[in-house]
């Protein structure tokens, strides 16, 4: 994975650097800076330079689900960028 500015390549693709991620237990989302990141296999990401949140790609709900601090976060990813 190889990271530019405000985004980053992973196979000949181009995705942003960030990811929103949602809090089921606060119900509340915010933006998170990618660390690693395979589509449809995994993604991790640093909350506020705080919390790492380490994620598996759920196929059934095509969604990325993990958790930390004793809370459960869902993200849909970072978003591909077409170039």
């Amino acid at each position: 994975m190889s990271t530019r500015d405000n985004m980053f390549v992973r196979d000949n693709n181009y995705f942003e650097a960030t990811a929103e991620v949602y809090c089921t237990d606060t119900e509340k989302t915010v933006e998170a800076h990618v660390m690693s990141f395979k589509d449809g296999v995994y993604l991790t990401v640093s909350i506020e330079s705080k919390i790492v949140v380490n994620f598996q790609y759920d196929k059934q709900h095509d969604v990325y689900i993990g958790g930390a601090a004793g809370l459960e976060f869902q993200s849909q990813g970072p978003k591909r960028i077409i170039r």
